[in-house]
């Protein structure tokens, strides 16, 4: 027969530095993939960043350089007369103190000749806003949202005004004025991944320049 030594089990021991090892190990696998889940979400949190970013200054290029003074126009004239009520691009002088609100306001003034069967010429007036709401950037268009980006952390404008000069030429100056004949505005974002993400640190700054034919002035609530 076996002695009793020969069917010995574990010793309690063993038991305890098996548990911590397989305890280490199950620590490590998720440290693992945690690491791995917040990679993968700053990764996709770019991509939609830049996507979206794409179709936003796409929109804000177009309804920008389309801003115009209000524009009237004699309906019933065969050779009509337009008149120009100056209104400018309106920016807020301190976008980031906005929580929710306007930042920036443009109004865009189309003229539609008609002739046939008589003289009937027509203005089609539009409405363009910048609106932020917290962390969101919304371009908007007589009040339908056109185009929006997230994340928003930080927020300016740097403006220079177009001057013509008696010959025709044109004078670029720093700063605003509502009479110029045209303006530069040069709009920087800065983005942010949100709070429960991983690398807070992370920011991705955005910089776009754009020619609109208004003048530009600073307004605390720009509106149209």
């Amino acid at each position: 027969m076996r002695s009793s030594s020969d069917r010995r089990g574990f010793t309690i021991v063993e038991i305890v530095i098996s548990i911590v090892v397989l305890s280490a190990f199950v620590l490590l696998l998720m440290s693992l993939y945690t690491h791995s889940s917040d990679s993968f979400k700053i990764t996709l949190w770019k991509q939609e960043r830049a996507a979206q970013s794409e179709i936003f200054w796409a929109h804000m290029r177009k309804h920008l350089e389309e801003a115009t003074n209000e524009l009237v126009v004699e309906a019933a004239v065969e050779n009509p007369e337009i008149t120009i009520n100056l209104k400018p691009f309106k920016f807020h002088p301190n976008a980031n103190a906005v929580g929710t609100g306007n930042v920036a306001a443009w109004n865009c003034s189309t003229v539609k000749f008609n002739f046939v069967p008589a003289p009937n010429h027509t203005v089609e007036h539009r409405t363009c806003i910048l609106f932020k709401k917290k962390n969101v950037l919304e371009l908007r268009a007589n009040g339908k949202i056109v185009a929006k980006l997230e994340d928003i952390s930080a927020i300016s404008f740097k403006v220079t005004s177009i001057k013509k000069l008696t010959g025709n030429e044109e004078s670029l100056e720093a700063g605003f004025d509502p009479d110029a004949v045209g303006t530069i505005i040069e709009i920087s974002l800065t983005l942010s991944p949100p709070e429960n993400y991983m690398a807070k640190d992370l920011k991705i700054a955005q910089n776009h320049k754009f020619r609109m034919n208004v003048g530009a002035t600073s307004d605390p609530s720009p509106a149209y």
